[in-house]
């Protein structure tokens, strides 16, 4: 029985040792990154070699584009509403400020709000982004958004 084991245990780790450059082959590998050189867009670019097609560098106005921001001038609310909800949301943060059902209600025979406040100032409110950083977490979640 413990010849058998041990036989187990030899043949399981010889297959791992032997079948590790196969599996390198067939995983995903990292991409390798190469350093990058910055150029100064002033300085002149040396010919390029050969035939090798030329790629113009991106003008500034591409990048511009890209780094343009919209968002709104100011607070606001937008309200959605039928027989059975009535949703509040703000554009600060693109959260729900209220989110009440009308055909259930609350101990104080209210319609049931299942927004809990005290909790949403603690933890967030409901739909809100979360981010490992807490800068950014607080910086998506209080910017204005722009509401189409």
């Amino acid at each position: 029985m413990e010849r058998r084991l041990l036989l187990v245990f030899a043949l399981t780790f010889l297959v791992i040792v032997l079948f590790q450059p196969i599996l390198k082959r067939y995983l995903p590998q990292q991409p390798q990154t190469a350093p990058t050189e910055i150029q100064n867009p002033t300085s002149p670019q040396p010919p390029p070699a050969g035939n090798a097609p030329q790629i113009p560098p991106p003008t500034t106005a591409a990048v511009s584009e890209k780094a343009a921001v919209r968002q709104a001038g100011s607070e606001s609310q937008t309200v959605i509403e039928n027989n059975l909800y009535r949703i509040t949301f703000t554009n600060r943060g693109a959260q729900v400020a209220s989110w009440i059902l009308k055909k259930f209600d609350d101990d104080h025979g209210q319609p049931l709000d299942l927004v809990n406040n005290a909790a949403a100032q603690k933890y967030g409110f409901p739909l809100s982004l979360w981010a490992y950083d807490e800068n950014q977490r607080n910086k998506i979640n209080s910017v204005l958004y722009v509401s189409s």
